[in-house]
């Protein structure tokens, strides 16, 4: 999805734009809610430069796919719109997804392994039943945050962070950091996160430490600075640290795939 938004810009072509409406489709499929924190900031890239040639394709696409989930939902749990996974959570589940939600009352269970799975582990996975007060969220946020970034970053992609401040001022990165935000407040009203639930963000990730390295290497000021002295450079693919000679016209080259 995130892919072929570029990709649409720069040439409106039927293929891209159905490429992108089967990526909404298949994480409305896999992961509906952290789908939707992805596709909003898409959602508005397309609307803010309408185009025609772009908008029909994706919506014919996002109409094919929910009439084929709403068709499926409706032969699983015999409501169009109640998917198999929200069925099993009001049968089974104690413990709610948000924040703003309240447990529900125990069920009936006819299994001992699932009533303590559902009554003792699930609602102290991540200090769930805890994030009701200010304290207990941002003790289990930063818990999160930390399985996160070893699993995301770690050490190696965070040596570019400092170099933030020069992304903020590229004009290019606008709608990238905006969908940071969009994705990462959406994440915050949830009780639970595993690494896989942020796997429709995974591209924006790479394109912003993609950023962080190369547009500090294109940044005058820094150029300057840096003339004529000798720095660290790190090369994250190859984990190397070695002092080099800065350049007039240093070139920091990512060698990450995207």
């Amino acid at each position: 999805m995130f892919g072929a938004l570029p990709r649409l810009e720069k040439r409106p072509r039927v293929r891209n734009a159905v490429l992108l409406g089967l990526g909404l489709a298949i994480l409305a499929n896999s992961r509906p809610y952290e789908g939707l924190g992805a596709s909003i900031p898409v959602a508005a890239a397309l609307l803010w430069r309408p185009s025609r040639r772009a908008l029909v394709p994706v919506a014919i696409a996002v109409s094919i796919t929910g009439a084929a989930t709403a068709y499926y939902c409706w032969r699983t749990t015999d409501h169009p719109f109640l998917m198999a996974h929200q069925l099993n959570r009001e049968t089974y589940a104690m413990a709610r997804f948000f924040l703003w939600e309240q447990p529900r009352s125990e069920p009936i269970y006819r299994h001992a392994v699932m009533r303590q799975f559902y009554t003792e582990w699930e609602p102290n996975f991540q200090n769930a039943i805890g994030q009701n007060t200010l304290s207990g969220w941002l003790s289990a946020a930063v818990g999160r945050s930390e399985v996160q970034w070893g699993f995301y970053l770690g050490w190696a992609l965070s040596v570019p962070l400092p170099m933030l401040p020069w992304t903020l001022r590229d004009r290019r990165m606008r709608f990238w950091l905006f969908a940071c935000q969009v994705f990462l407040l959406g994440l915050a009203l949830e009780r639970y996160t595993q690494p896989h639930y942020r796997a429709p963000f995974v591209g924006v990730v790479a394109k912003v430490v993609w950023a962080l390295e190369m547009n500090p290497a294109e940044d005058r000021e820094l150029k300057d600075y840096f003339r004529g002295r000798k720095i660290w450079v790190v090369d994250a693919g190859e984990a190397e640290l070695r002092l080099t000679d800065a350049r007039p016209a240093v070139r920091l080259q990512s060698n990450i795939a995207l």
